[in-house]
């Protein structure tokens, strides 16, 4: 037989990996491993047995997922299908109608960046994502940065929705390189300062 420890630490992994969730009182619930899968090494990669964060570990994170967003709009612009494309465009003019200080943005701006990896329909950059919203979760001042720049910039949100309305690859790419510039190098700077803290 197997033992109700082994039992529970299976579980536990299966909940690090998004693919149950458990609720005390409640029961467990089977995720759909499609859309809540992620892949649990990094955590281990970025936290370390000690669970002190390795910093350079996490700008090779910010890096990649840098290029990802480019591969992300590029796929879209490709693949997005029309009702795909008016979820965003939806979502942005709520954005527009949403007060800077709400703590509803957060949540639209995720919604808005969900949006653009479902229109590229790659299982794989979905599990990518998940595990990245798992690193947003524990540094929460980086997805602050990409709502924050959302709202002031909402030109380049437009020109995106645009180039997506017109198949245009290489204009989407254009656009999500600079929204991504922006942000990689603000993260830089929150990388050294949160390094800088730690020491």
């Amino acid at each position: 037989g197997v033992t109700r420890h082994v039992i529970r630490e299976a579980l536990k992994r299966l909940e690090v990996m998004n693919l149950i969730t458990i609720r005390q009182g409640s029961g467990i619930y089977v995720e759909d491993y499609n859309t809540a899968a992620c892949v649990d090494l990094t955590d281990y990669m970025l936290f370390g047995k000690d669970g002190v964060v390795d910093f350079n570990f996490l700008k090779d994170i910010i890096e990649f997922h840098s290029y990802m967003a480019v591969i992300v709009i590029e796929l879209a612009a490709k693949r997005i299908l029309p009702e795909e494309l008016q979820k965003i465009k939806d979502l942005v003019k709520e954005l527009n109608r949403t007060p800077h200080d709400s703590d509803k943005v957060p949540e639209i701006c995720l919604q808005i960046i969900q949006s653009f990896i479902k229109g590229a329909h790659n299982k794989y950059i979905n599990l990518l994502f998940n595990t990245a919203l798992r690193i947003d979760e524990k540094f929460e001042v980086f997805f602050k940065v990409t709502s924050s720049f959302f709202q002031e910039s909402q030109n380049y949100l437009e020109r995106i929705i645009e180039s997506l309305e017109n198949r245009d690859a290489e204009m989407a790419k254009l656009q999500v390189m600079r929204v991504t510039e922006h942000n990689k190098s603000k993260f830089v700077e929150i990388i050294d300062q949160l390094y800088k803290n730690s020491t």
